[in-house]
């Protein structure tokens, strides 16, 4: 048997959700999303459209989902114009569901989304052992997500065209709706899954689904690590609502675990800049920058050593040399590059400013016929509106211009600056630096070790 993984359950909520809608319109008006995307979109959220993009061609006939994802159709918001109630979190909406469910999670944190993602929608993974011990598997999935608006089609049980069973459950909420859903086991392939979703009068929509415990019967009946009642207590809390209360806020305060939401850290900021520039051989580790206290608290900032036993070659001149990068964000910059580096008398002719897409970006050298110190340094800047994202390169440094932008990496690490190298853009905010290179430092997979 193959180790779990998420693609049988996508397959297989891809098909129910297709099922339950019939066949998608085919609109071939040219629009940010095509309409034919937008009934599955509104069922499972965000997912990955190349399944559909195959059943349209013919490629193949069924596609699906790994959970029933809780979507808006419109704009529509909870909360009357003008209110200064704001929406509960994913930290918040864990917190809650922690307060009903069994045992603790492994990990925990918002649901993976992308730009798709529908904006209203609050959703939180969390994560358990896996019920069947298979250490391969991510383990159980517990997923909740509370939104301001129904999704078309989400009726009563008897009105769904379903390939799934679905029952209602009694509530005493008032005005509201409580379904249970499930698919049963296919053997060998995927072990089902169950939600309970609360339909409110207002339109509010909430959801608890869970998956990895084989589901062979109607879940009421089965011993599972999450039981239906785990479910319906999570919903029925007063506490999870879209518009947060104060108490709601102060639970997600005290919440331990929560990883730091899009937040970037020191030796991942430096391991994101390695993917992006290449070179791992060149460099001997990562360790923290030395120059984070000029950046203040907020700063973040990692270092990568020199490996001395290999040095850069420039190609252009066969000049060999050893740097050290340290690559720093912060809120704000240090005073000699608040306003304009440029303008400094003592950089006249060793600055130069470019407009970047999200900022001016400049490239400042200090060469050894300087005698400001004994150091010679790069720096490479981008001036962002709200934070300061920067380069230093130490290194024996050339007198020209270009020769120094050229051994400085100015071509790739400008564009690494300005965000046009996609998933390898550096800030305090990287969303992409958290869930994949924090995960590989954490385990020790990474391209150079963490020195400290």
């Amino acid at each position: 048997m193959q180790p779990r993984s998420q693609t049988s359950s996508r397959s297989r909520a891809h098909r129910i959700a297709l099922e339950r809608s019939g066949v998608p319109q085919v609109d071939s008006v040219i629009v940010p999303q095509r309409a034919h995307d937008m009934p599955l979109y509104s069922r499972m959220g965000a997912y990955d459209t190349n399944p559909l993009r195959r059943v349209r061609t013919g490629v193949v006939r069924a596609v699906g989902l790994v959970a029933v994802a809780l979507a808006v159709t419109g704009c529509a918001r909870l909360t009357d114009p003008g209110s200064s109630a704001r929406t509960i979190t994913p930290r918040e909406a864990a917190a809650v569901a922690l307060e009903s469910l069994p045992g603790q999670p492994t990990s925990l944190g918002e649901t993976s989304s992308d730009d798709s993602f529908p904006a209203d929608l609050v959703s939180v993974d969390l994560r358990y052992p896996a019920s069947d011990g298979d250490e391969a598997s991510d383990g159980d999935l517990v997923r909740i997500g509370v939104s301001p608006e129904q999704w078309e089609l989400a009726q009563p049980c008897d009105d769904l065209h379903r390939t799934f069973e679905c029952t209602e459950l009694h509530t005493d909420v008032d005005d509201a709706v409580l379904q249970l859903a499930w698919v049963m086991e296919e053997p060998e392939e995927d072990p089902g899954s169950v939600w309970v979703t609360m339909l409110r009068g207002s339109g509010e929509t909430s959801s608890m689904e869970w998956s990895g415990a084989k589901i062979t019967g109607d879940p009421r009946r089965l011993d599972l690590p999450f039981s239906v009642d785990d479910a319906v207590a999570v919903l029925e809390d007063p506490r999870m609502r879209y518009a947060v209360t104060a108490e709601t806020q102060a639970l997600g305060e005290q919440l331990n675990g929560w990883p730091e939401e899009s937040r970037s850290a020191d030796h991942a900021i430096a391991m994101s800049f390695l993917t992006g520039y290449g070179g791992d051989d060149h460099f001997a580790g990562i360790v923290t920058s030395s120059l984070l206290m000029e950046f203040g608290d907020d700063a973040i900032g990692g270092r990568l050593e020199p490996d001395h036993g290999h040095p850069m070659i420039d190609t252009g001149t066969g000049m060999r040399f050893q740097v050290t990068y340290d690559v720093l964000a912060a809120p704000a910059p240090p005073e000699w590059m608040s306003a304009d580096p440029c303008s400094s008398a003592e950089l006249a002719g060793r600055c130069v400013r470019i407009e970047g897409e999200r900022g001016p970006l400049f490239f400042v050298w200090k060469a050894a016929d300087i005698p400001v110190d004994d150091e010679e340094w790069v720096w490479m800047i981008s001036l962002r509106a709200e934070e300061v994202v920067a380069v230093r390169a130490t290194m024996s440094v050339p007198d020209d211009q270009a020769l120094a932008m050229r051994v400085a990496g100015w071509g790739t690490i400008s564009r690494l600056l300005d965000g046009s190298e996609g998933e390898s853009e550096l800030g305090l905010e990287c969303g992409w630096c958290d869930e994949e290179h924090l995960e590989r430092l954490s385990s020790g997979d990474t391209p150079v070790p963490v020195l400290e």
